[in-house]
């Protein structure tokens, strides 16, 4: 949270219970996409997309398209799921017990935006991307 938005004194209380505008994340599920297809083309992997593809990811919320996993060819490296929610939101699986959500609250109280939770997702991608090839 930055007191740059509410300023000095923060969000109001009920700011943190309330989601007016969760629209704002749509981009996420582009971006993704995008950075999977980049991942694709640097790296060896095989790619699989469909429904039920990580249950623990699509618990408990509404997936709006399916899942995808990159699976490398190296036995070594660590696969990369993705599961594309309807909040708009992403749940992420790095290797096989690191799960990342996006955003990670989205309530009207919290800074987060599409483009800040783009940069987390291509930060998080890049650091671990060497589990891949």
């Amino acid at each position: 949270m930055s007191a740059h938005r509410w300023g000095a004194a923060g969000p109001p209380p009920e700011a943190y219970s309330r989601v007016t505008n969760p629209e704002r994340f749509a981009s996420l599920h582009d971006s993704a996409a995008g950075l999977l297809h980049r991942l694709e083309r640097e790296f060896e992997t095989e790619r699989r997309e469909e429904y039920g593809l990580d249950p623990e990811l699509a618990h408990d919320c509404n997936l709006l398209r399916p899942s995808v996993a990159l699976l490398p060819c190296d036995v070594a490296a660590a696969p990369l799921i993705i599961a594309f929610s309807d909040f708009p939101g992403l749940r992420v699986r790095f290797r096989r017990w690191y799960v990342v959500v996006f955003p990670t609250c989205g309530c009207d109280a919290c800074d987060e935006t599409a483009e800040s939770e783009t940069e987390r997702l291509r930060s998080l991608i890049d650091n671990d991307s060497g589990s891949l090839s």
